[in-house]
């Protein structure tokens, strides 16, 4: 079991190591998901004679502290310990920063209950009115709470086996099973998700990062750093590397996961609006590939944005003879394959290629269609071409005649295709 380092005393206040004995007595911990203001109390600033007094300055940081610990201690049978990433983490050391990062998802998904504070929402007794609304000066918005559109919160909304939400006052707002539908159409990621982690493995990796599309991060690179756990891949933070840390994460996820889902995504119109300024949809940086082509790694999460519905379970049948891919300097290396006895390989005398994938795209009657890229030859390589296009999709499992399936004996061949830096 990966324990928290740090465990805060919901009752008085003090902090305590993992290995502690009192911790070892009872180790079931609640943890606290919430969106980080201005003022928080980090491990240097934690006092609990602060906490524990009743004529102590009441910041809202301060009273977060005592509200999630209240809570804790409030549940039959009450809990003893409360993690949060404000005070529990040495962010001066990058031993543990690293281990934290990486060990974060775990350690929701081990809470015995992960308490959600939403400081921008409050609850109505009125089951018409939408229930994750933003107050802004009093007055209810059309807009959500901020909490949706954060990086690090998708992970600590996937991980927990329990989840309950709570409003700016601490009123109670439901559990995320009994929120479902409404968490649904606000991240659009579908219920059977939000039922535990263990549903998690079906989801293809493109449909994940469709999760993140449109999120944003205080720093750049933890856009990608929020999502090892969901991933579950390890990585070791790099901060100042900026978008190159998505392109890394791809690379790490290629290297250990059989999933070419990761290559189903197309160019936002919209821009990289995970890169954007907080708050600020217009500030989001814009993206236009020359002449429409680039490699098969994505520059952002945004990319994925239409790619929810690529799947990559409950078909057998392997489109693109061969298999297997690897990436290098140059690019994402392929073996293909040509027939023994018919000359050239089939892709080494076309100007592009159709390029299936083995994963495959829901239509709207819920009927998988296999997914297809265009490649065309940069000399001795290839590129993707129409990178801004919505996927090609094909109906059926028959393979396309540029492809030599039953016609003799099959012998690999390997192209390249090129991948290009990630765009600053």
């Amino acid at each position: 079991m990966s324990f928290p380092v740090r465990l805060l005393n919901t009752s008085t206040f003090e902090l305590y190591k993992g290995s502690h004995s009192d911790v070892r007595k009872d180790p079931r911990y609640a943890i606290l998901s919430h969106r980080w203001g201005d003022d928080e109390v980090e491990l240097k600033d934690l006092d609990p004679v602060v906490l524990r007094s009743s004529t102590s300055t009441n910041s809202p940081a301060i009273n977060k502290i005592r509200g999630a610990c209240k809570t804790a201690q409030a549940r039959k049978p009450p809990i003893g310990w409360l993690w949060m990433d404000t005070c529990c983490i040495d962010k001066t050391s990058a031993v543990e920063e690293t281990r934290s990062i990486n060990a974060m998802f775990d350690w929701y998904g081990q809470a015995e209950v992960c308490i959600t504070y939403l400081h921008d929402v409050q609850a109505f007794p009125d089951p018409d009115t939408a229930v994750f609304k933003r107050i802004r000066d009093d007055k209810l918005t059309d807009e959500e709470s901020e909490w949706f559109e954060r990086g690090w919160t998708l992970q600590e909304l996937l991980a927990p086996e329990r989840m309950d939400f709570y409003d700016w006052n601490w009123n109670p707002m439901g559990t995320r099973e009994g929120l479902a539908e409404d968490i649904e159409r606000v991240t659009g990621i579908a219920t059977k998700y939000l039922q535990g982690p263990s549903n998690l493995s079906e989801a293809s990796i493109a449909t994940k990062f469709s999760w993140m599309a449109g999120r944003v991060t205080g720093q750049v690179e933890d856009i990608a750093y929020s999502m090892i756990g969901l991933l579950n891949v390890n990585m070791t933070p790099q901060y100042g590397e900026g978008r190159k840390s998505f392109m890394r994460l791809q690379r790490a996820l290629v290297e250990t996961i059989a999933d070419e889902s990761i290559f189903a995504w197309t160019v936002p119109p919209a821009g990289l609006q995970c890169f954007r300024r907080s708050g600020s949809a217009s500030s989001a940086p814009q993206w236009h590939p020359q002449e429409d082509r680039w490699g098969l790694l994505a520059p952002s999460p945004d990319c994925f944005r239409d790619s929810r519905d690529i799947i990559i379970i409950g078909r057998k049948i392997v489109l693109r003879p061969g298999g297997g891919y690897r990436f290098t300097s140059q690019g994402m290396h392929f073996d293909l394959a040509y027939a023994q006895g018919r000359g050239r390989f089939f892709g080494s005398h076309k100007s592009s290629i159709s390029f299936p994938l083995n994963c495959w795209k829901l239509n709207s009657a819920g009927k998988a269609e296999t997914v297809r890229l265009r490649l065309v030859s940069v000399g001795q390589w290839y590129q993707r071409e129409r990178c801004s296009e919505r996927l090609e999709t094909k109906a059926g499992a028959k393979v396309d005649n540029n492809h030599v399936l039953g016609r003799g004996q099959l012998i690999l061949a390997p192209i390249i295709v090129l991948q290009p830096e990630a765009p600053r």
